[in-house]
């Protein structure tokens, strides 16, 4: 995953070696998503990606997810040329079209 594909996003590419990391580590992803992260420029990036991880792991989702909102507006944080398909469930109900391809590598292909 390059920059240029996730947008440049500081917030992204945060996200992205995080999610790297917990590949890797699935053992630590109670550790990092039951913890509120520090105060973000899109704050429901976190708590979509928090809730996709705590479905993935078989995990209760974090209660603060439920303090942040989806997108009053609906406007969609999309990149271009994305399917619709690709986006995750929990990110599409918080009005975010962000593609697993994004944000989720393979985790064969860590480190590769």
């Amino acid at each position: 995953m390059d920059g240029s594909r996730r947008g440049g996003s500081t917030q992204l590419d945060a996200l992205a070696r995080l999610l790297d990391h917990l590949a890797l580590r699935p053992d630590a992803v109670a550790d990092a998503i039951y913890v509120p992260p520090p105060p973000a420029e899109q704050p429901v990036i976190d708590a979509g990606v928090a809730e996709k991880l705590a479905d993935d792991a078989a995990l209760p989702r974090p209660a603060w997810c439920e303090d942040i909102p989806a997108l009053a507006d609906r406007t969609r944080l999309q990149f271009p040329g994305m399917p619709a398909a690709a986006v995750p469930p929990q990110l599409a109900a918080r009005g975010l079209m962000i593609d697993t391809e994004n944000l989720w590598r393979n985790r064969a292909t860590l480190g590769a």
